[in-house]
């Protein structure tokens, strides 16, 4: 690869590194991925809620809730083959603790043009109402990020995307034109190697301060989190069903197709630490599969206060991904995106996003390089 000068180098083949890689290469561009798992959505893109958001999460902030909304939609057109269907989604809103009522909560979905309906028959005596104040179906979706990965995949072949996996970028800095790129392969023995590009996007998610501090450039100011998702096998009539109780302290239970099972969340008990987000030496690692832990048992034990019928669910496993919060998200619960472009290193620009369908929010503010020639 030492000859090789691709016009356009993205670290991390998540969702959102791979939907940059694709529409570079259809606007002209040679691109190249580094992702240093073995698989393409092996990290964040796989170890989340699998909920498409339709802007009803964030009743404390109105400008993501519409972004949400607005993307929504388009998500579901770009990948209908990868959204579960036949889910009914529900969104509850509890009695005491909540920062957000009921009648708040429908006020918001109004606001944002967000459809909320009678609670489902299929819903019909499943919460404790001394608990739960009020609750609606909602228009969100699930989607399956085996069946994602797959799409994508196919999308960076027919692009022309050059994708490395197993492959650790350990440092970037200034080139005569562009940025040099230090690389390798994650087998023993693998040298380490150096690319150019004049354009390098970095999207490692909780990774994105690692590049930053071995270059010499500020660190974003983010918290890295590691949150636990609870695996459970749930009771029959709860298999097509997505919970939400909300707003504060409360958890979501969701279909959770890449382990073919549900998943429990849990504001109070998925965060289970923060890490340094300002000099970071690698990026965290993520834990798949592990068993049962008590912090998901706690989550469980949680939700069933509020409905019952989870007293049938079983916890199966627990996974552990480290998500990046950005500091100032921490008051009102929004989701920014953000792309740095750092004039100390022209050419690399870190890009963090938060949610799977804000990622149409990146490539529009990516114009310039979509619309361009990038190299």
């Amino acid at each position: 690869m030492h000859s090789e000068r691709p016009s356009v180098i993205v670290i991390g083949g998540g969702f959102f590194g791979a939907m940059i890689a694709v529409r570079l290469a259809d606007a002209g561009a040679a691109v190249t991925i580094f992702e240093r798992e073995s698989m393409l959505l092996a990290r964040a893109s796989l170890v989340n809620q699998a909920r498409v958001h339709g802007g009803y999460h964030y009743p404390r902030s109105v400008l993501t809730a519409r972004r949400s909304r607005a993307n929504y939609r388009r998500f579901l057109d770009d990948f209908p083959e990868a959204i579960v269907g036949d889910v009914t989604h529900v969104y509850a809103m509890s009695r005491v603790g909540s920062k957000v009522s009921a009648s708040q909560f429908k006020a918001f979905c109004a606001r944002i043009g967000a459809p909320l309906k009678p609670l489902p028959e299929a819903a019909h005596g499943m919460f404790d109402f001394r608990l739960v104040e009020d609750a609606f179906g909602v228009d969100e979706s699930v989607f399956d990020a085996v069946v994602l990965r797959s799409i994508l995949r196919a999308r960076l072949q027919q692009a022309g995307v050059r994708v490395c996996c197993s492959t650790e970028v350990v440092g970037v800095s200034r080139a005569r034109t562009g940025v040099a790129l230090r690389w390798c392969a994650l087998e023993p023995g693998s040298a380490i190697e150096e690319s150019f590009a004049t354009t390098v996007i970095d999207c490692t998610y909780s990774g994105l301060n690692v590049l930053r501090h071995d270059a010499g450039l500020p660190a974003l100011s983010l918290k890295l989190e590691v949150a636990e998702i609870g695996i459970i096998a749930v009771p029959e009539r709860l298999k097509q069903m997505a919970i939400t109780v909300m707003d504060g302290p409360f958890f979501s239970v969701m279909p959770f197709p890449a382990a073919h099972a549900h998943s429990i969340t849990h504001v109070r008990y998925t965060p289970r630490g923060v890490l340094a987000g300002s000099t970071p030496d690698r990026r965290p690692p993520a834990y798949i599969g592990l068993a049962p832990t008590a912090q998901s048992a706690r989550m469980l034990r949680d939700a069933v206060r509020f409905v019952p019928a989870l007293r049938e669910a079983t916890l199966t496993g627990s996974w552990i991904e480290t998500k990046a919060i950005l500091n100032v998200s921490e008051s009102d619960d929004s989701r920014p995106i953000v792309i740095d472009r750092s004039p100390a290193l022209p050419g690399f620009t870190s890009i963090l996003g938060s949610k799977i369908d804000n990622v149409y929010d990146v490539l529009n503010e990516l114009s310039d390089l979509i619309e361009g020639d990038p190299r």
